[in-house]
């Protein structure tokens, strides 16, 4: 009998079990006093490519003054159809403003 249990087959499982955790950084909203001036205007050319997408110029509140910050193509870091460039903007709180940044979709 001892010989049966000791012939008899086992199953044995084995296996991974991989885990993804992404922590995406969350940048610390800061709120400027006042109001940025009114954006300038500025001339767009012809994108050096068909993954090259304008990012508008901005202002940016830079040792106590108002910076405008000039538009740019960039290329997309990972071209795909529908991808492009979502502009930031600023948000009025009172007498206050944030930013809230760009970003690639």
């Amino acid at each position: 009998m001892a010989l049966a249990c000791a012939a008899a087959p086992v199953a044995a499982r084995a296996g991974v079990d991989i885990g993804v955790n992404l922590f995406v950084p969350v940048a610390p909203e800061v709120v400027y006093a006042g109001q940025p001036p009114p954006p300038q205007v500025e001339v767009v050319t012809v994108a050096p490519g068909p993954d090259y997408f304008w990012i508008g110029g901005r202002w940016n509140y830079n040792n106590n003054r108002w910076v405008w910050l000039g538009g740019h193509y960039d290329r997309h870091p990972h071209f795909h159809p529908g991808g492009g460039w979502v502009a930031g903007s600023w948000e009025r709180r009172g007498p206050n403003s944030v930013w809230h940044e760009g970003h690639w979709r």
